[in-house]
Order: structure tokens, then sequence, then C-alpha cells
């Protein structure tokens, strides 16, 4: 606020007071202590309360039209939860400040930060150092133009455990008036913190104004109290306790009926009938049909032309400015002297008009009195006073976003600075993760008169804005912005932001097209970034299987590392270069060598964002290092954690389950799916679509090989995945686990086709390495189980051969054991040799597989006491990489064989969740459960449930035994 330092705090003993006009001490305390009924709402009120106590948070939103009591309601909470031993904090919401981010937050936060700070209390570390921006009143000149959803989901994690410190101690009563003219950033807070509630002592409490829906807060959860009108048995209690009669019961019904138990509206009327005398008769009831909404303006104007001829000028330069302000802030844009402000206002809050806070700042008593008086005010009076408080708040050098709302409200051409003071306040927002408020800040420079060049800025600011709110107007933004005239390294990262755009709802021919028309127009001026634009563009073309894929793929074949020496697209072409490599499938030194020098500064470096490096990372994998890549993945997502960038998070995650796939540990790669797939469902990336098929298709492999088959079907169905998949190369991914679903529930024909269908996708797109997917193995297998043996030798053969070129043990191995089991003579030694090879590689699933097949055909040669020795190996394989299918198989096997298999476990590890299993194996590499909750992005309730229910199926009962049962580094089982 402007001039707080010299706020004056407004109390009757403080400045002269003036008796109010038709008021007594006794109306003026009508509603404020006395609470009637209400008792119901009190009660349920305290049984939050004291469930707060004991540490489970709740959410209680009272719901109700304007005057219904919310208010009065919500003071009377404040004061339990004080009596109780709460620390509580309170904030309003004000509709003009719903363009200010972050300000009900720091309505709530910013007295208990600065107080911590006063003595030096070590608020700040650990992650809620992450929300340090958003309480940072530095001017725009000092932040950067630029944030992304890790910057927003950073800030909201670093509230939540600012929230969780301040709940250390005491327990905390977070309360809120008139929620629904919150500002977004605040709602999305709110949002973030209300689904992490379990396992702190935080209750929030907040009034809405509504009908029966309170809208958007019911995505929050919590418990909602519907504020009806006060019963006439309330209402008639109320007036005889302020009109101190019994009165007629025919006064209290037309009372009730007036009002329609409407608390302001009764208190009002009870108000004028003291100061004027009326006695509650049965025949003074007929005369109370005049009250309503219009005769409360009314009753507002008669209390305020009473009182003093400047007050009706006071209120409505504040029903304007909107938000609780200091006095001389308010005697400035009134043009009144501040001595004389602080005498109407002393007058005013005697009359129940206005309310001083403990900082002395003024506010409404009642949201529906600034409404009222807010409807007198003429357009043209409005806009003078939003304008001279933006000037005034402007030349006092107050926090830009605040001279930003009242021009929000002023038309355009108003002054001339609204284009700068707008620009800055948008940068500001984005500095504190409010892109909402940002985008209405730029949108309304754009109502300003602008050179076209600058016109082309901003709307290319707004479109890097909206890509985290709202995706199609980003891509409106930015798509006008390249239209316009920009300057070539703008056009160019223009481009890639647009392209980004694109790829996220699968319109990859746009994302190319913009790529390609924004390199042909910097190409003679910005030559290294127009070869960095060629380089997302053939990334792009090798994904997808279009016209353009076709036309890029003579430029993909000649491109040469050393056409990016020295330049800062060296690392992404080595990146594109390790992809056509591994997709050529001939030099597998080659790609390891392209993939780690694209990797040198890991998977998300952070001066050259790419998809690319993703893709570098996948033929790391698929050249047989699936170790180092985990690594790489390790450090990313620790990386990207420490920043709080879910989308990154989540495609670590990925990556990670990938790897761990490869690896054969399902269970690790089920974690990993999860992980994305949750982090995936909070950014709103749909299922179906080409980002999120790598996770899904993995998460089905997953529960394929744990014999979860209805659950795999039900997500495919979920995600409406059973018919024709779009031609992109992450969908193969899809087709390969479809066809491996539909397999193993004997539906033999429709995943023959499905394994064809993608073996055509890859060879179309260039992709003959049969590491990527064993597609020919898998369709040799379905045409043996057809009985079309010559089909399936052609292409077993066919996938030996091209395994051996490239020369991993993994994609021999697999080959080997297909064409073992169809091998007319020399089956044994082939699958020997299969197993052999998978024995020394790093694949334990493919390592289980074919030692399982193995045993299986020595059983069919009657060598009966050397199968079962293979059998038990395969199961105690298949145990150890959690692949409850194969083990199935093998114990089916052992039996045929003459042997009893191993009791299963219902305890122990393989019983845990991946959830569970996920929190144990932190516990066990020394992690806190705080540590934990971080790294995870839960509440530390959700830690506790996990390892509790880990330690009773570990048979254990301290944390320190965790070590015993996972390797501490590797995760592993020991």
């Amino acid at each position: 606020m402007v001039g707080e330092a010299n706020t004056h705090t407004v109390t009757p003993a403080a400045v002269p007071c003036m008796p109010a006009a038709r008021s007594s001490d006794a109306v003026a305390d009508i509603g404020r202590e006395t609470l009637v009924g209400r008792e119901l709402e009190l009660r349920r009120a305290d049984e939050l309360l004291a469930a707060g106590q004991l540490g489970e948070g709740r959410l209680l939103i009272i719901n109700g039209l304007g005057g219904g009591g919310k208010t009065a309601l919500l003071r009377s909470v404040r004061r339990r939860a004080a009596a109780l031993g709460y620390l509580t904090l309170s904030a309003y919401c004000d509709p003009l400040e719903t363009d200010f981010p972050f300000g009900v937050v720091r309505q709530l936060l910013d007295r208990t930060v600065h107080d911590h700070a006063a003595v030096d209390l070590p608020l700040w570390q650990g992650p809620a150092a992450m929300a340090r921006s958003v309480f940072d009143l530095r001017t725009a000149a000092d932040l950067s133009t630029s944030v992304h959803e890790a910057t927003i989901f950073a800030s909201l994690h670093g509230l939540y455990w600012l929230v969780a410190d301040l709940a250390a101690n005491r327990p905390l009563l977070l309360a809120i008036d008139d929620v629904q003219w919150i500002d977004k950033p605040s709602l999305r807070w709110l949002r973030y913190l209300s689904k992490r509630l379990e396992g702190l002592p935080v209750v929030i409490v907040a009034t809405h104004q509504g009908g029966d829906s309170v809208g958007e807060l019911e995505q929050l959860g919590g418990v909602t109290i519907k504020i009806d009108g006060l019963d006439q048995a309330a209402v008639a209690e109320l007036g005889r306790r302020t009109l101190g009669a019994t009165g007629a019961p025919e006064f209290w019904a037309s009372c009730h009926a007036t009002t329609g138990g409407n608390a302001f509206l009764v208190h009002a009327l009870l108000r004028d009938c003291l100061a004027k005398g009326t006695q509650p008769t049965s025949v003074s009831a007929t005369h109370l049909g005049q009250f309503g909404l219009v005769e409360v303006q009314q009753f507002i104007r008669e209390i305020l032309s009473s009182s003093d001829p400047l007050a009706a000028g006071v209120t409505a330069t504040l029903a304007v400015l909107g938000e609780r302000v200091s006095v001389d802030l308010l005697a400035e844009v009134a043009n009144l002297p501040q001595p004389e402000v602080v005498r109407l206002v002393t007058i005013l809050t005697q009359q129940d008009i206005l309310q001083t806070d403990a900082a002395g700042l003024v506010f409404f008593s009642r949201a529906i009195v600034r409404a009222a008086i807010l409807a007198e005010v003429a357009q043209r009076s409005r806009t003078e006073l939003h304008l001279r408080a933006a000037r005034i708040l402007h030349e006092a050098d107050a926090p830009v976003e605040r001279v930003a709302a009242h021009l929000l409200a002023a038309p355009a051409s108003s002054t001339a600075d609204t284009v700068d003071i707008m620009c800055q306040a948008a940068e500001v927002a984005m500095r504190r993760a409010a892109p909402e408020s940002a985008a209405r800040y730029w949108a309304r420079a754009l109502d300003e008169p602008l050179s076209q060049r600058r016109r082309n800025n901003i709307l290319l600011s707004l479109g890097r804005a909206e890509l985290s709110i709202d995706l199609p107007a980003a891509i409106t933004r930015l798509t006008a912005a390249l239209a316009g005239d920009l300057q070539p390294a703008k056009r160019g990262y223009a481009a890639i932001d647009l392209a980004r755009a694109y790829c996220v709802v699968d319109d990859y021919d746009r994302a190319i097209a913009a790529l390609r028309q924004a390199r042909d127009q910097i190409r003679d001026i910005e030559p290294e970034l127009a070869f960095r634009l060629e380089v997302e563009e053939l990334y792009l073309s090798l994904l997808t299987n279009g016209a353009s894929s076709t036309a890029t793929r003579p430029r993909l074949r000649s491109l040469q590392l050393s056409e990016a020496d020295g330049t800062r697209t060296e690392n992404a072409c080595a990146g594109l270069l390790a992809q056509r490599e591994a997709a050529l499938g001939v030099s597998r030194a080659d790609t390891l060598a392209h993939a780690r020098r694209a990797l040198r500064c890991g998977i998300f470096p952070s001066t050259d964002e790419s998809f690319v490096f993703n893709g570098a990372l996948i033929s790391m994998i698929v050249a047989g290092a699936p170790n180092e890549a985990l690594s790489l993945c390790d450090a990313a997502v620790a990386e990207a954690t420490r920043h709080g960038s879910r989308f990154s998070i989540a495609v670590g995650h990925t990556l990670r389950c990938e790897a761990y796939f490869r690896l054969g540990d399902i269970r690790r790669a089920q974690i990993e799916a999860q992980a994305s797939l949750e982090l995936r469902d909070a950014l709103q990336i749909e299922h179906s679509l080409s980002h999120a098929m790598i996770t899904l298709a993995r998460f089905v492999d997953t529960l394929v090989e744990q014999d979860s088959v209805e659950q795999a079907w039900r997500i495919v169905d979920g995600a409406n995945l059973w018919g024709d998949l779009p031609d992109h190369l992450f969908f193969t991914w899809m087709l390969m686990a479809r066809g491996r679903l539909r397999h193993a529930t004997g539906c033999i024909h429709e995943a023959l086709a499905d394994y064809l269908e993608c073996g055509r996708r890859l060879l179309s797109a260039g992709f003959e390495n049969t590491a990527y997917f064993p597609w020919r193995s898998h369709a040799a297998r379905a045409h043996r189980e057809l009985n079309e043996h010559d089909r399936a030798r052609a292409l077993a053969g066919e996938d030996l051969a091209l395994a051996r070129r490239w020369g991993t043990r993994e994609a021999v191995g697999i080959a080997l054991s297909v064409n073992g089991l169809l091998a007319t003579e020399g089956r044994l030694e082939l699958l020997t040799e299969a197993v052999d090879l998978l024995a020394a590689s790093p694949s334990r699933l493919e390592h289980a597989r074919a030692t399982l097949e193995l045993g299986s055909v020595t059983r069919a040669t009657g060598d009966l006491q050397r199968a079962r020795r293979q059998l038990r190996t395969a199961a105690d394989l298949a145990v150890t990489c959690g692949s409850t299918r194969l083990l199935t198989a093998a114990e089916a096997e052992l039996r045929a064989a003459g042997a009893r298999p191993r009791s299963r476990a219902y305890s122990g590890i393989d019983s845990l969740t991946p959830s569970e299993r996920r929190v144990a194996m932190l516990a066990a590499r020394g992690h806190t459960n705080r540590n934990i909750a971080e790294q995870l992005f839960v509440g530390t309730r959700a830690v506790e449930i996990h390892l509790t229910n880990a330690y009773r199926k570990l048979h254990i009962s301290r944390r320190g035994e965790l070590v015993s049962v996972f390797d501490p580094q590797s995760g592993t089982t020991t």
C-alpha cells in the first residue's frame, strides 16, 4: 500500500467522535458479536477445529447470498479458533484485486512472513524458499520477463511448505472472506493446499457469495455449509434482543417475509426501527413491506446524508478503490484533507458502514454495502477515480500491479504511461508465477495505440504467458506475432514456442510448418539460429510419418555433426544424429558416441530446451546402455524436482520407466509410469495424446507382466486406444503394448495385426533397428501359435540378422530365443545361446523369458532333472523382475516336470504397492518423511501412511530395518 509507513490507525480514542445519525452503540454492535440461528453451523465448525487440533486438516466453505451472515459467522469461527490456541490469519477478497496475483496469499501471510524475518527466524529454509518470490516487492526492472509451469508449481509447492512450517508448533486457521473474488494464482494455491491438508493441523474457512453452487471451489472438496436466511424464530429472537420488546408474532412474521431472513437486511430493518422508535406491533408490521435491496441503498444514502456532506464522497472513493487502503491514500484519491478523512472514517465506523483492521487499513463492513454504494457511482466518476488512484499510486512508486489494477478499469488512451505500466505489471506477475494476471495486463496493453513492432512483441509475450493457461489462445497470439514485424532472434524462438505448443496438441504438421517458415525468414540474418530451427524440424519430422517426414529424409541422411561444431546447436544436432543412427540400426558405437555428446549437459539443459534430448536418451537405452541412461535420468529428475518443473519431472519419470522396463525391473517401471501419469494428469495432458503414449504403453506392459490384464484393458479402453492410432512414432509403443495385451488374452489374430502394423510404421519411417521393438519376433510367435510356421520362420530369421548387425546382447538373445522355438533341429543349442547372451545382458526380464522357454523345450525332450533346474531359475528370475505372468508359466512347467513350485509370498517386498515401494526405498536411503514428501510432491501424512503399510507388510517396526530390505543405492531388494 502507498503510504503504509504513515498509516493512521483509526480508533475513537485517536480522533474526535461525533454521534452517528439514527444510531446508537447498541445498533452499531448488531451482528458483530451476537449470532442467532447459527447453532448448527457453529457446531460443524467446532468439529472441524477439533479435527485440526489433532493434525487432520480440513476445509470449510460457508456459502450463501450477500448479506446472509457469512462474514459474521467467519468472525465467530476466528474467535473460537483463537480461544483454542490457533494462529489465525485472515484475508478479504476484493473484486478489484482479482488481477493482483497472490494478493490473497499475501494478505494471509505477509505480516507473519515479515514478523519472522524481523526476528531472524529460519522461515525460508527448505522448500518454503521456493515461495519467496511471491512476497518479493522488487520493481519490474529487476525481474525476468518469462515464467514456466515449473516456476508456478515451485511457488505453489513452496507456499504449501510455508504453511506447514507455520503450523508446526500450533494449529493454523486461514480465514478468507468473499472467496468468489479471489485472484487466480491464490485460488490455484488454495486448490493445491486443500488437496494436501491431510496430516496438517491447518483449517481453512472461506466464505463464498453465491446461490446453490460454489463454482470452481467445488474442485477443492472439503465441507460446504449453505447459509440460508434466518428462520422466523431466529428473526424474532434477534428482534427481541435488538428492540428490547417481546413484539407481536405478526411483526416478526412480516419482518421475516420482508427480508427473507437475510441477516444484513434484518439488521438494516431493525436499525431503522430502533432509530425511529418503531415498536414491534401488529400495526407497524403492515409498514415493513417497503424494505428491500433498493431500500437498503436508500437507507445507506440516508445514513450518509445525515452523517456529513463529505461522507458520500469518501465511501464512493473507497468503493471504487475496492481494497483495504490507508487513510492517506483514501484522502488523496478523494481529494480531501487527511484529518477530515480520519474524522469521516470514525463516523462511518461507528455507523457500521466501514471498519478498520489492526494495521489501520479501511474497508467496508460488508460487501453488500460496497455493492450498494458502487452502484450509485456514475461510470464517469468511477473512471476519474480509477485514473486518479493510478496516478497517485504510480507517483508514490507503489507496486506496479496496484497501479495496473486501476488502469484495467480505465478506457484506452487514458494515460501516456498505460502501456509501460501494463507491461511492467505483466512482467512482475510472470515472475510471481501468475500468468493469468500477466495475460490480462498484456491484453489490456494491446488496447492502446501501439507501433506495429511493439504490438507484435506484446503479442509474443502474451502468447508465452498463455502457454500454461490457455493453449489455443497461446497458439493464436504466437501465430499473430509471427505474422508481424519481429526481430530475427525473437522470431526464431517464438517459432520454437509455437511449434512446441502445436506438439502438445498433436498438430505436428503445423509445428513443422511454423519452424520451416521462420527458418526461411531468418536464414540470411541469423544462420546459426536457422540451423537450430532446422534441427528441431528434422526431429519432429522423424516422429511423424507424413509428407514432412518424407521430404526431410534426404536432409536427415546427409546431416553431419561438423555443421554444428562450435555452435549452440551442437548438442541438439548430436542428439538428432544419435536417433538417426539408432533408427538405421547399423552402428551402435556411433549411436552411443552421439548420444553421450548430446547429453553431456543433461537431458534438460537450461540453455537449449529441446525434445531432441529425450530421443537421444532413448537411443542410448536402445544401444544397450540403460544403466548409463538411468543415471542421467536420476540427475535430471533431481534437478527438475529442485526447480518444481512438473512437465520435466513427468518426462524424466517416463524415461526412467523405459530404462527400468528394458532392464526388466517391472515394479520400478510401473512406479515410474504411475508417477509420470499422475503429473501429466495434473498438467491436464490427456492420455490419448502422443506426449503420454510411451508412459501409458509401458504402464500397460507392466500390468500385462503382472497378469493384471483386466486393469490393462481398462486403461486402453479409457484412453480410447482400441481403433486406428495416429501415425506417430510414440504410438508404436502403444501398438506393441496393445499387441502384447491381446496376445496375453488369447486374441492372437488381433495381436498379430498390431505387431505387423507397428512394423509397417517403423519401416515406413526408416526405423529398421529391431532393438527399438522386436516386432518381428513377437509376430513370429503369433504366427507360430496360428500354425503359420513358414511366415514365422521368415520373420524370425530376418530379426536375427538385423539383431546381429546391431550387436546388443538383448537384441540377439531375443531373436535367438524365438528362432530356437521355431527350429526343426538344434532348438536346445539356439535357446541355450540365447540364455547365455541374455544372462550377460542387463535385461533380466528377457533372460527370465528365454530361460523359461529353454526349460520348457528341455522338459519336452524328457530331461526332467535339467528342465527343473532351468525352470526354477526362470521362476526365481521372474520373481526378481516382478513378472507374475512368467512366474505362473514357470510354475505350470515345473508341475509338468514333476516338481513342486515354491510358495508365493503374499507379504514382504512383493506385496508392496508401487507408491509404498517408492516411499520405502527413499526412506531406506536415509530421507526423512519431509524430504520424501518434497521429492514426491505429496503431504507428509501420505508418506506416513505408506510407510506404516510397508512396515506391516515387511514385518518390521523401525525405519532402520528398511536398509536390510532394500539396497540403499539402487532400490532393489537385498
